[in-house]
């Protein structure tokens, strides 16, 4: 929202700047806008650590799961022809546990976004490769009658928070980095 009253703005100081870097965006790439708050840290310095490593740890899950960070995909370690396989803009929102968690936990969370973004612009009707339909066994599998081996208890996964197109045709997911964590009400104002 602030980058867009700066545009409309042409009194602006950084009106021309920020113009010029999105009218150079290619809308057919995926973007990463992670955003964070004083909240998150009073430093400024931390604040940037912590976009630095969420940025890394969304790539580093985006590359093992055959895409570059602009969402297209690559294949011996070159992007292919094509259209990208996401598009758009991904608003991650960092929150104060960033800071205190490890790195492990931070691509997990990154791992849960990539595979949301991509469940997200999967054509409606088609499955995950590999997967199954309802009802169908592998010969050899387990004989009808025979109960099913226990599951071991974990916990859902969170789902995403969608939001409609921006009108650009752009899909926009925000996630909450760390999800699971209960977010602060916000005060209300009079």
């Amino acid at each position: 929202m602030g980058a867009k009253l700066i545009i409309d703005d042409p009194s602006h100081p950084r009106h021309y700047k920020l113009k010029r870097k999105y009218e150079a965006k290619d809308p057919k790439c995926l973007w990463l806008a992670p955003m964070v708050t004083m909240a998150t840290s009073p430093k400024r310095t931390v604040r940037v650590w912590c976009v630095r490593r969420l940025r890394a740890a969304v790539r580093e899950e985006m590359e093992a799961r055959g895409l570059n960070e602009l969402g297209q995909r690559m294949r011996d370690g070159k992007p292919t022809e094509g259209p990208a396989a996401v598009w758009g803009t991904l608003v991650l929102n960092v929150n104060e546990k960033m800071v205190s968690a490890r790195y492990e936990q931070v691509r997990k969370e990154a791992g849960w976004t990539a595979d949301a973004l991509l469940e997200a612009f999967r054509p409606q009707g088609s499955r995950p490769q590999g997967s199954r339909p309802q009802g169908s066994r592998p010969q050899g599998s387990r004989p009808q009658g025979s109960s099913p081996p226990p599951k071991p208890q974990s916990q859902p996964k969170p789902k995403p928070n969608p939001r409609p197109s921006d009108g650009r045709g752009t899909k926009r997911l925000v996630l909450d980095c760390l999800k699971g964590i209960p977010r602060r009400p916000r005060p209300n104002h009079p």
